[in-house]
């Protein structure tokens, strides 16, 4: 059997591939030269056209969206085809909100100054709903910025975004009357509390610029479109100066998660009326969906102590994004009462806090404070106990024949009714809620604080001295949770009567301005499941 040579392919062919190869290349270099030179034209082109056209920025899904809290409507700016220097533009409503062109000779430049109607913390009657982030590369949006002055002199943008995301971001600064001066690098940082879902709450952290002044308005904006117009721009909210807290602060506010699908009176007047009676002089919420009900009460009956902010998520709540968006919510609450609110509290409308040994949260604090070094104490956890709704009622009396709507109404309130509450308290940090210095707060939870300033902690709060009273069906699902050991707990008897008498005067005041019935009201009474 003979042995095959494998023929040796002649010089001249290996040679010729060599060239064959060269050729190749020089032409791939010769695409992709041509396809960058053609994306440069396109991008000149597309920068010079806004330079003389409206800026995209303000039209279509990119409008800026402003809050009219007297009639709890969004308002869309309706752009016009050329904005001239500080023109005023036709909005719906005639709601004061200027856009303006800027004169600043830097290309693209065009940005938005805002004029609210009242800048008071009382009623603000302007804030912008989420915003997007054009040109990032997954769903990105803004909705408030605040200068914080500790830690480090910043200005800290709540957002939200990927969760695992490698978005760099640049922050544009913009002066009192909307013009452009100043671009610094912007550092994304994912609240913790994010459950691992697909988007998160974000704080975009932004450097005071080189010039040292505190800028008035911010864009965030990817760093890989600088000269991108800016397809949002927030107002950046100041604390107080040091020397006029004192006397414009307020002792203690409440805030409350973004609400869904809301419209419960006798239930929203015995919460509000709660803890007006422990103190709070503010509340804040976060309109999803309330209803209108609700809607009519806040707006005739209690206008002067809420703020209602808009909150159209852009996220599908729970496949998403956790909850809502509550994180995000929460710690703009927390920044959001920074030098205007000596106490604030996290809770839900189905939760209250109780104290045993006082009658308000004053009181409350002072005892707390003695329990340690209150210079170093920045919150104050409660822990949580359950009243299932699905337990029988055992309500509470008081002799109130000198008010008979008072009467009719103390046998439905839920505090009087639900006074069976499971033995066995949650241990702080799980189902805890939290009173807290929102100037000591740098990230906030919905159960605890995740990071306070240095030198900072939280105080544990003793079950005998306050609890945190949650109403609510079994956690679970079915009535289980009704098996569970559970004891008579009558705390809020000090505070029935004047409880029963303020929500009696308060339905009487939503009857007359909203124009409802007050006994289809208190004939629709509390069903459990």
């Amino acid at each position: 059997m003979g042995i095959r040579v494998k023929k040796k392919k002649p010089a001249f062919y290996s040679s010729r591939r060599k060239r064959d190869k060269a050729r190749l290349s020089f032409f791939f270099l010769l695409f992709f030269i041509g396809l960058f030179g053609v994306f440069l034209i396109v991008e000149t082109f597309s920068e010079t056209r806004n330079l003389v056209e409206n800026d995209e920025n303000f039209s279509k899904e990119s409008n800026i969206v402003i809050y009219d809290y007297k009639t709890e409507e969004n308002v869309r700016i309706e752009p016009k085809k050329v904005l001239q220097p500080f023109q005023m533009v036709k909005i719906e409503k005639n709601f004061p909100f200027q856009v303006v062109k800027s004169t600043n000779s830097l290309p693209n430049k065009s940005s938005a100054r805002i004029q609210p109607l009242r800048k008071k913390f009382e009623n603000p009657s302007v804030q912008s709903d989420w915003q997007s982030v054009s040109g990032s590369s997954d769903k990105f949006y803004v909705y408030s910025a605040y200068y914080v002055k500790k830690p480090g002199h910043k200005v800290r943008v709540i957002g939200a975004a990927r969760t695992k995301t490698g978005q760099h971001v640049q922050c544009r600064y913009y002066d009192q009357v909307g013009n452009h001066y100043s671009t610094v690098d912007g550092t994304i940082r994912t609240i913790r509390e994010n459950w691992n879902l697909r988007y998160s709450a974000i704080f975009v952290i932004c450097e005071i610029p080189p010039e040292n002044i505190v800028p008035k308005y911010v864009s965030v904006m990817p760093t890989s479109s600088p000269l991108a117009s800016a397809s949002n721009i927030l107002r950046i909210q100041q604390h107080l100066d040091d020397d006029l807290r004192t006397e414009s602060t307020i002792d203690f506010s409440t805030c409350v998660k973004p609400t869904f699908d809301y419209d419960n009176v006798l239930e929203f007047l015995e919460w509000i009326e709660f803890h007006k009676l422990m103190g709070v002089k503010h509340f804040t919420f976060y309109n999803h969906t309330i209803g209108k009900k609700v809607g009519c009460l806040l707006r005739q009956v209690y206008q002067d102590q809420v703020t209602v902010l808009p909150w159209t998520l852009p996220f599908v709540s729970q496949k998403e994004i956790r909850t809502e968006g509550l994180f995000a919510a929460l710690n703009d609450c927390v920044y959001r009462h920074r030098g205007i609110s000596k106490y604030l509290i996290l809770v839900d409308l189905d939760e209250m806090i109780v104290p045993r040994r006082g009658y308000n949260y004053s009181q409350l604090i002072e005892q707390l404070d003695t329990l340690s070094n209150k210079k170093k104490i920045g919150a104050y956890s409660l822990q949580n106990a359950f009243f299932y709704l699905q337990w029988p009622d055992v309500r509470l009396t008081y002799n109130l024949s000198y008010y008979p709507l008072a009467e009719a109404v103390s046998q439905q309130l839920l505090m009087l009714r639900k006074t069976r509450r499971r033995s066995r308290l949650h241990p702080h940090k799980q189902r805890s809620k939290y009173i807290c210095d929102p100037e000591k707060v740098v990230e906030a939870g919905n159960h605890f604080i995740w990071e306070m300033m240095p030198g900072y902690n939280t105080l544990s709060t003793p079950s005998h001295l306050a609890t945190l009273h949650h109403y609510r069906v079994c956690e679970f699902g079915g009535n289980q949770c009704v098996k569970t050991p559970s004891v008579m707990d009558k705390s809020i008897l000090p505070f029935g009567e004047s409880l029963t008498v303020s929500v009696a005067q308060n339905l009487e005041n939503f009857s007359e301005k909203c124009h409802s019935s007050v006994s289809t009201i208190l004939d629709k009474m509390y069903t459990t499941p």
